[in-house]
């Protein structure tokens, strides 16, 4: 009787693994001891120690069941293996000053057929030049001190102010508006209803008057 051939060996650098997933559940004890079947077959399956993931109740009950002589599996819980987006890195902070330049002064007309040579009175000029103010706040009270005690105006706006400053050849503050408003909160030279219709307060009166005056001499 023919002897049958016997099936060739398999080639030696094939091999065939198998993944899965497996949820478990019970007591302690039955948990350890699915963790310590687990872990012993992926020891056996692969050349390097297994990575088991999950979650923290597991990974506490996964060291004990671990124990078995061999060279123990990764137990890793699934609450620390998330990760994390590389966030973009920080752009450099920008120095005051170096964005893009825009007026702030957009909107502020200036106001025709102003008289700044009352009959009679010192000119705006003359007066400006008397009392030198220096700073954006000081320049900027000097000339509606003008226009509300010299002029008679009873109603002041950034478009008063701007045609004042023109006058006197000075530049206009970068941003006017924000110059009145801290003019009004933090010196209280200036008061208003409406942007319309400033006024110098007793305070800013005063220093135009006398602080002024006692600084020149």
């Amino acid at each position: 009787m023919a002897k049958r051939n016997q099936d060739p060996d398999p080639s030696p650098d094939k091999a065939k693994v198998r993944i899965f997933f497996a949820e478990v559940e019970g007591n302690n004890d039955s948990i350890k001891e699915a963790l310590k079947t687990m872990v012993q077959a992926m020891n056996r399956a692969a050349p390097v120690p297994a990575r088991v993931v999950m979650n923290g109740a597991a990974a506490n009950l996964a060291a004990p069941a671990a124990e078995t002589g061999e060279e123990p599996a990764e137990v890793v819980n699934a609450a620390e293996t998330d990760v994390e987006a590389e966030a973009p890195a920080p752009a450099p902070a920008r120095k005051r000053g170096t964005g893009p330049k825009r007026d702030h002064n957009v909107g502020i007309e200036l106001v025709p057929d102003m008289d700044f040579r009352p009959d009679g009175k010192q000119t705006l000029r003359e007066f400006f030049a008397e009392k030198a103010p220096k700073g954006d706040m000081d320049q900027t009270v000097v000339v509606v001190y003008y226009m509300q005690h010299h002029m008679g105006m009873s109603a002041i706006g950034f478009g008063h102010i701007r045609t004042a400053f023109k006058d006197v050849s000075k530049p206009l503050p970068a941003d006017l508006r924000s110059t009145v408003r801290n003019m009004k909160k933090q010196k209280a030279w200036l008061n208003w209803s409406t942007p319309d219709a400033m006024q110098v307060t007793t305070i800013g009166e005063n220093y135009v008057e006398h602080d002024m005056a006692a600084r020149k001499a």
